[in-house]
């Protein structure tokens, strides 16, 4: 629950008591343009309650959230591989933030590498790309690593080499570009 302090009718501290009684697992952050020793002062809140001072930008607001939900549950590690920065940095981003554990490759040696090295249960790679191309990170790895969940994406030449992942075992394909939605709508139907 993110709720407000000071509102009309009900205050946030009254909000939260009611809807834990009926969720006792909920957890509750609350914010205010009022400023923390006010609230407490007026005791409209505990000096220990989650608090979130207003305006707050959106990262500051996540980093709170995640703090206040604790730390994700790992479900799986998944090797991310594309050689846009831009692309790795969204894909990671999102993954992350969902409670997986990720790990970045620029290209398709580094991935190689990587996946020798250590156990992933997912492949998010990139079909196009300099050194080696996804479509052989997918062949190689799926003789070395039968049981290794693929997700292959591509943008490049309208996503014709998509069906030819498909073909080579990849579990699920997306079309650049890709929402957070559908990037994790693919890797959960893999894993699962």
């Amino acid at each position: 629950l993110l709720t407000d302090v000071v509102m009309p009718h009900m205050t946030g501290k009254e909000v939260a008591e009611r809807l834990k009684a009926l969720r006792p697992e909920l957890k509750v952050l609350y914010m205010s343009g009022y400023a923390a020793d006010v609230i407490v002062r007026r005791e409209l809140l505990s000096s220990d309650a989650p608090y979130l001072a207003k305006p707050f930008a959106p990262d500051v607001l996540a980093a709170k959230v995640r703090e206040v939900l604790g730390q994700p549950r790992l479900e799986a590690t998944i090797l991310v591989v594309d050689d846009e920065e831009s692309v790795r940095g969204f894909f990671q981003q999102v993954l992350a933030g969902a409670g997986f554990e990720v790990v970045v490759a620029r290209d398709g040696a580094e991935a190689l590498k990587k996946a020798r090295e250590r156990r992933f249960d997912l492949l998010l790679t990139d079909l196009v790309m300099p050194e080696q191309e996804g479509l052989e990170i997918i062949r190689i790895l799926r003789k070395e690593r039968p049981d290794l969940k693929v997700v292959a994406v591509s943008g490049a030449f309208g996503g014709t080499f998509l069906k030819t992942a498909q073909l080579l075992g990849a579990n699920a394909t997306l079309l650049k570009p890709v929402s957070p939605d559908q990037l994790l709508a693919a890797v959960q139907g893999a894993l699962s």
